[in-house]
């Protein structure tokens, strides 16, 4: 599985785009929501290091949408580090939850 690795304590930006079965972007009528799992203390072996541009973290656990895609700016300051998975948690009919796996570490 291929996972994304970050330094603990940064601000890590998650963003993502809904599509129709056309293809085309489209807005839930409201915002995910965000959860996150701690998985376990190790990760992906194989998973480099990225570096991140300097955001702001959100003040509270909610994406935004800024006419095309989703944004959340997650703060990673005080967790533990190792796997974590985290959430967006669509508002449809099937309450459908998308995720992506990020490596903390020291």
């Amino acid at each position: 599985m291929a996972e994304s690795k970050f330094k603990l304590g940064q601000t890590i930006p998650a963003k993502f785009v809904i599509r129709d079965a056309y293809g085309n972007v489209v807005q839930q009528a409201t915002n995910p929501t965000f959860t996150k799992l701690y998985l376990s203390a190790a990760c992906d072996a194989t998973t480099t290091l990225e570096t991140l541009a300097t955001v702001t973290s959100d003040g509270a656990p909610q994406y935004s949408w800024d006419g095309s895609q989703y944004h959340y700016n997650w703060s990673t300051k005080g967790l533990t580090p190792g796997e974590w998975r985290i959430y967006a948690n669509l508002a449809d009919n099937n309450n459908t939850s998308r995720y992506v796996d990020i490596c903390l570490t020291k």
